[in-house]
């Protein structure tokens, strides 16, 4: 159940310009294509061990192997990924995955101890982005989580782009090392026009004003569809 006061105060499901959402979910007055990242207190200390993700990352490259984990992503939402690829460490679970557990297992641990009940039941990945290509405007489609990325290696002429008045674009440009907060129910997309690969680390968060009841009844809902589907 929604904070009473928060209904009183805001009981609508208004959605501001540039945001897409089919069910918002109502009453959140906090509203930002970037949030400010920090007003989260585990912010600085996540950025300070962004090397430690580094160095599994470049490990992880060098394997012969390592390319076949990479995903290429298929959504409805977004109607072009060419370049994108992600390699899942948790599932929207929890979960490690195989690569998670066996080559990431200090990543895992730095934002299960740093970011904690933070974190909103979507996938942690490391994402891709090839080089000269980048994401199609977009929305993810929930206002109720932030995307967050802590750029890992990202080249020159890459950036975040909201589509939130046109034809304005508001602009983030990742670093090594920095996180940047997304709230990707306003429409998104990327672009790298460098010669290289970008990689960042990527996982949500739940909306701050949302309370510890209602993120067990979101999941709830999710997952009585899911059985339904």
């Amino acid at each position: 159940a929604m904070s009473c006061d928060r209904t009183a105060a805001h009981n609508d499901y208004a959605l501001q310009e540039g945001q897409e959402c089919d069910c918002p979910f109502p009453g959140l007055t906090e509203t930002n294509p970037f949030p400010n990242s920090r007003q989260f207190q585990w912010c600085r200390q996540l950025e300070c061990q962004w090397t430690t993700v580094a160095d599994e990352l470049s490990a992880y490259l060098k394997r012969q192997d390592s390319v076949e984990s990479w995903r290429t992503s298929s959504t409805k939402l977004c109607s072009d990924t060419t370049g994108f690829t992600k390699l899942i460490l948790l599932d929207d679970t929890a979960t490690p995955t195989d690569d998670g557990r066996q080559y990431f297992p200090k990543t895992i641990a730095v934002l299960q101890s740093i970011v904690g009940n933070h974190l909103a039941p979507r996938p942690v990945c490391i994402n891709h982005q090839a080089p000269h290509s980048g994401l199609a405007p977009h929305s993810d489609n929930m206002n109720f989580i932030w995307t967050c990325h802590l750029g890992i290696v990202v080249p020159p002429k890459c950036s975040f782009r909201m589509h939130v008045t046109q034809p304005t674009l508001l602009t983030k440009c990742w670093n090594p090392g920095e996180l940047v907060v997304a709230d990707t129910s306003f429409v998104h997309s990327t672009v790298n026009q460098s010669d290289e690969s970008r990689y960042v680390l990527s996982f949500a968060i739940w909306h701050p004003q949302l309370t510890l009841q209602e993120h067990r009844d979101i999941i709830r809902i999710h997952e009585t569809l899911q059985d339904l589907s």
